[in-house]
């Protein structure tokens, strides 16, 4: 991450403040991680590194601008050419669902309540939060994030005012070619490049009834993917607090290319991360 960050030529980095060293980027990296990884107050990771609580403050929130805003192009990317072949197959072989490019689903980010309109940040569920809508490959890597609208907004608005949709829309063949798509639950509209399960009136099929239930084992990859953002990266669990509520979808993208960067390496503890309890943000 260090490596990947040293390129990004609009970095900023700590300043000498009254004789105090500078912060090297490898301990700004590490202080970025562990607040998000750990809902701990910033006064007890300040004393943790052993840097003043407003440099705290200030290497949290410039990496996590420095990573969305350089890193997000790079490491968050819808599959196109032979990775897009590689991750249909990887869908059929493990699911035997043809033709899926990604899985799609949201979540609630829960954030201290704005100073203003507060009462539109408030979820179905009672409490303040942005939403986060994520499209995944098998291996639980994103393919495409959109932050940043507030919990009281529905999954489909929310989906149909991303910049995925309305390229999508635009031009389906060059996203979904050979009849790929997506697979999303009740709450997203049934397109050709959206798949959702039938409505369940009571009177389905075997038929439509089988395809309901390997189109959900399939779509379970996007519930694992975002239990494993907030197993991770627990503060996406608590309240993020910021001056402008326009700040906070900055550090969630941010987590989001860190669980890219993980997911890359290889580890062999995903489990160990995993958030059993993960909210259930299905709108049927």
């Amino acid at each position: 991450m260090e490596r990947l960050l040293a390129a990004c030529p609009d970095l900023p980095r700590e300043q000498r403040n009254g004789g105090r060293p500078v912060i090297d980027l490898q301990k700004q990296v590490v202080i970025t991680m562990w607040i998000l990884g750990n809902p701990e107050c910033l006064r007890s990771v300040a004393d943790r590194f052993n840097v003043t609580k407003s440099s705290a403050f200030r290497v949290d929130r410039r990496i996590c601008e420095a990573i969305a805003s350089n890193l997000s192009g790079q490491l968050i990317k819808f599959p196109s050419g032979q990775r897009a072949t590689d991750v249909v197959q990887a869908f059929e072989e493990k699911r035997a669902f043809p033709g899926v490019l990604g899985a799609i689903d949201g979540c609630h980010i829960p954030v201290k309540a704005p100073r203003r309109n507060h009462e539109q940040y408030i979820n179905r569920k009672g409490f303040h939060s942005l939403q986060l809508q994520v499209i995944c490959d098998m291996d639980m890597q994103f393919t495409d994030v959109f932050c940043g609208y507030p919990g009281s907004v529905h999954d489909a608005r929310v989906f149909r005012n991303s910049s995925f949709f309305q390229d999508a829309e635009a031009n389906p063949d060059n996203l979904f070619p050979r009849n790929t798509h997506l697979l999303g639950d009740s709450a997203y509209p049934l397109k050709r490049w959206v798949l959702t399960p039938f409505r369940d009136n009571g009177r389905l099929t075997r038929r439509q009834k089988r395809y309901n239930f390997v189109h959900s084992s399939t779509r379970m990859v996007v519930e694992r993917s975002l239990g494993l953002l907030k197993g991770r990266f627990r503060k996406l669990k608590t309240q993020i607090e910021v001056d402008k509520i326009e700040d906070a979808p900055v550090i969630i993208v941010a987590a989001c290319v860190l669980h890219n960067v993980c997911l890359m390496d290889d580890e062999d503890d995903i489990e160990d991360f995993m958030d059993d309890n993960s909210d259930d943000d299905d709108d049927d």
